[in-house]
């Protein structure tokens, strides 16, 4: 009777090892690939200046995808830089806007998986967009 209750416990270890085993395997040789294939983010970053040069602390700078309308925003530093750590990939617009300065945007910026993308901004200085209307 005890020769039988061992058998039964060796294939069942045995089982469970096997079955261990092939679920490392497969994680070995599947997991790194999943794990590669979620990264479908890029980044943006740069800096607004003004015509001479100087930082444009404060500007609103967006982002906003051509096929989708997802859209980012955020404002520029003490020394004008910006940051768009993690966007989808895609096609972009980059929008610029900070009162006394004309609204500067860049259409066609193209971010690709696991790449960092660098756009510097020159405003120019004057009015922002002005709505005219008439009575």
């Amino acid at each position: 009777m005890r020769g039988m209750f061992l058998q039964a416990e060796r294939r069942k270890y045995s089982r469970e090892l096997t079955l261990c085993c092939t679920a490392t395997l497969l994680w070995a040789l599947i997991g790194p690939h999943a794990l590669f294939a979620q990264f479908t983010t890029a980044s943006l970053s740069g800096t607004v200046v003004d015509p001479s040069g100087g930082a444009v602390p404060g500007a609103t700078v967006t982002v906003q995808n051509s096929g989708t309308a997802f859209s980012r925003a955020t404002k520029t530093g003490s020394s004008g830089d910006y940051l768009f750590p993690s966007l989808p990939v895609g096609e972009y617009v980059l929008t610029v806007t900070k009162s006394g300065f004309q609204t500067y945007e860049q259409k066609g910026i193209v971010l690709t998986v696991n790449r960092s993308a660098t756009q510097i901004v020159t405003l120019q200085m004057g009015r922002e967009t002005q709505e005219v209307t008439s009575w």
